[in-house]
């Protein structure tokens, strides 16, 4: 077993297609990719496999019980609890024998009177305080799926991020499932992964570009942005060759902290300066692509909960390890895009959050990580012909940043959504910042988020642009 390292680009090795991400899209092509895509005329370049079922695992000191979970194909949606463990005994507290039975519909009793625009009333609370103020009755088990879906969708704690801006992201969730259950060609949870890898998402954009006269140029790095001497206005950019692009629209995805040492911060005000200073970016992420010389599962996906959750948590925000993992998001790339790996052998993401306050080196980290995998794949380790590693430095090297290690640069925190969201226009005429968690009234998980990002900022430039004519 060997590590491979500096990955940074989708590479090749041993027939086996690895990419950075740790990914399940939540709304696949029925979110803002479609949108992104059909405006592009690139529908047709991504297609997407599509989940019926989350299984998930259910674990305890010295016990594991599943996979069970979520199952559209069953009439109760649900893939059945074993009905030979003791819950009880599991979860070391008295439940109730349907307490992970009917999840969905349990689950959707938290969108009860919840609408987009009564959502905000809750952004300035966290989800566990939300929960709390609403006295919501859902047992133990819904409760444990809720935070892993939290934590997995914001990559935030649920004791942290906004639950205004998780109940959005659930509202899309409901729509955009209703859509696929219902499209004639899925008949499926929204939920998937594209054939091919999440390269092909990009490259379909890439393309879309070129095809309406747009020029992309890689490899190559803008070194400042310009601006126009004595004014707040954009010039362009200068490149690390030298070369000046002259713009009078420059649009930065690189973080917001960086864009302004790349304009320069003697062009912008104390108060907005100490404003980009104070934000706050999500979890710090963890990435381990594990590739198999033999297939361990034929599940797309699962994850895990823990039944001692509360006690966890706080044990990892505070940097040491738990006798059972909080929650592993683990996609099984292989078995959703066969051709990233070669037949009778398989591909592994397992995704995870690094807190701050982290007590051990990486190498420590992941070998506990590969441990806990046992769980789920027993003797699976003789079975790693090698594996990569992707962490917060890593992350933190690849963006150039001095600053930020979390896998949103702009997390979703109360005092940083909603009407409080940076805004996409910057101070400077011109200037515009995009990226997850950019954007007054933007929200999403993850890609998503980015992707509306994108658009919105697109549109405040057109209409900008049509009201200066």
């Amino acid at each position: 077993m060997e590590p491979l390292e500096d990955v940074a680009r989708p590479i090749r090795k041993k027939d086996l297609q690895l990419t950075m991400e740790t990914h399940i899209f939540v709304r696949s092509e029925f979110g803002p990719i479609g949108q992104i895509l059909a405006h592009l005329n690139q529908q047709e370049a991504v297609t997407f496999y599509h989940l019926t079922r989350i299984p998930f695992y259910l674990m305890a000191p010295n016990q594991v019980v599943g996979p069970f979970g979520i199952d559209i194909n069953s009439k109760r949606s649900s893939i059945p609890y074993p009905s030979d463990v003791d819950l009880n005994d599991v979860m070391g507290t008295e439940v109730g024998p349907d307490e992970f039975d009917n999840v969905l519909t349990k689950m959707a009793t938290v969108l009860n009177g919840v609408t987009y625009k009564n959502s905000h009333e809750a952004d300035s609370l966290s989800f566990i305080e939300w929960c709390q103020a609403k006295n919501l009755k859902f047992g133990l088990g819904v409760r444990l799926i809720m935070y892993l879906l939290f934590c997995a969708g914001l990559c935030i704690w649920p004791d942290e991020g906004s639950a205004g801006e998780f109940l959005r992201c659930l509202l899309d969730t409901v729509q955009s499932n209703a859509k696929s259950l219902f499209a004639k060609n899925v008949k499926a949870l929204a939920l998937g992964y594209p054939f091919g890898s999440c390269q092909v998402i990009p490259d379909a954009i890439g393309a879309g570009i070129k095809s309406f006269g747009g020029e992309i140029r890689t490899s190559q790095t803008v070194e400042r942005i310009l601006v126009v001497e004595g004014k707040d206005m954009i010039r362009g950019v200068q490149m690390a060759s030298g070369e000046i692009i002259e713009s009078s629209i420059v649009v930065s995805n690189i973080g917001p902290k960086e864009t302004l040492d790349m304009v320069g911060k003697e062009h912008f005000t104390n108060n907005y300066i100490d404003y980009i200073k104070k934000i706050r970016p999500a979890i710090n992420p963890y990435s381990l692509k594990i590739a198999l010389d033999k297939e361990v599962t034929q599940e797309p996906f699962i994850f895990n909960v823990t039944s001692r959750f509360d006690e966890d948590f706080e044990k990892w925000k505070m940097g040491q390890f738990t006798d059972v993992p909080l929650t592993l998001f683990i996609p099984a790339v292989s078995v959703m895009s066969p051709r990233l790996a070669p037949k009778g052998k398989q591909l592994l993401i397992l995704g995870y959050a690094i807190p701050d306050k982290i007590n051990y080196s990486l190498n420590q980290v992941t070998e506990q990580f590969l441990s806990y995998m046992e769980y789920f794949y027993p003797h699976f380790r003789s079975h790693v012909e090698f594996y990569d590693v992707f962490g917060p430095d890593d992350l933190k090297k690849l963006w150039h940043s001095e600053y930020d290690r979390g896998i949103i640069r702009v997390g979703q925190y109360p005092d940083q959504v909603g009407e409080k969201a940076l805004d996409s226009k910057t101070p400077i005429e011109g200037l515009y910042l995009v990226g997850t968690g950019i954007g007054k009234n933007v929200w999403g998980i993850g890609t998503d988020n980015a992707v509306q990002s994108g658009m919105e900022c697109a549109k405040l430039i057109l209409n900008g642009n049509i009201e200066n004519k």
